[in-house]
């Protein structure tokens, strides 16, 4: 199924560099090009700021709700 704004998505593995677990979910803010903008959190409901100034392949999420 096609990603769609709003969407509860996790990562296929942990992107460290910005803070992101595996187990982490988030939302699909907007998606361009086949790759979206994501708005994770972490364990306590932080959300993660610079996860969200990067875009993400869509085959690198696991759509765990769609919206």
């Amino acid at each position: 199924m096609k990603l769609k704004e709003n969407d509860v998505v996790s990562l296929k593995y942990d992107d460290l560099d910005v803070g992101v677990k595996k187990e982490y979910t988030g939302t699909v803010l907007d998606i361009q090009c086949g790759e979206a903008s994501v708005e994770f959190t972490d364990d306590e409901g932080n959300t993660l700021e610079k996860a969200m100034d990067k875009y993400y392949p869509e085959d690198d999420l696991i759509v765990k709700w769609h919206s």
